[in-house]
């Protein structure tokens, strides 16, 4: 081999092993992906008791938006996420309760409820494309943010991010005072269950 050949060959050894690294390092790629809350998929379920009976609130419209981050088609973590619910658009399995919520929530000064994730903790995969997720973050319930940690679920399917849980809470954490209706007759119990499915897409 003459040198010019030598020198030939080094130079597209040099340029092949560059492009294999290249193709290596893109294939590794983290990527970040947004995506917008499906009010129409996505629901919040609130209940509680009083001294009459069980009550339930549903959620009616909610928006946010979540920034996830894929490597090689495989869900690693969560960068941002966020959850909004309109207050005025919470309505009771009693009919009698919606103006004591909208009272209780202070619906005119604070409109809606928020949660907007801090830290994702711990991600165990439980699955293909599930996973289970430990997370703290601020929750804002009529104008008071309180830290909470919250766990859910997280299935990925279809370029869509289903996120699933429950979380206990006390409205007087958020200086809330338990609705009444029915004259005062209807007393609503401190201790409420807050049940989540937000479809992310």
């Amino acid at each position: 081999m003459t040198k010019l050949h030598h020198v030939l060959f080094c130079f597209l050894r040099s340029k092949i092993l560059n492009l294999i690294l290249f193709s290596l390092i893109i294939s590794q790629t983290l990527l970040a992906q947004t995506f917008s809350l499906n009010n129409a998929k996505s629901s919040l379920n609130v209940t509680g008791s009083s001294n009459l009976h069980d009550w339930r609130i549903e959620g009616m419209l909610f928006n946010g938006a979540g920034v996830f981050i894929i490597e090689n088609d495989h869900f690693k973590t969560i960068s941002e996420l966020t959850f909004n619910v309109i207050v005025d658009r919470l309505k009771a399995s009693k009919v009698a309760m919606n103006k004591s919520i909208q009272i209780a929530l202070k619906a005119k000064l604070y409109p809606t409820i928020n949660f907007k994730l801090e830290k994702l903790n711990r991600l165990t995969e439980i699955g293909f494309q599930t996973y289970t997720a430990e997370s703290s973050g601020q929750l804002t319930i009529a104008g008071v943010t309180k830290p909470i940690d919250l766990i859910f679920d997280i299935s990925v399917l279809n370029s869509k991010v289903r996120i699933e849980g429950i979380k206990y809470l006390k409205m007087t954490d958020f200086n809330i005072k338990p609705p009444t209706a029915l004259l005062g007759m209807l007393k609503t119990g401190d201790s409420v269950k807050v049940e989540f499915d937000l479809n992310y897409q």
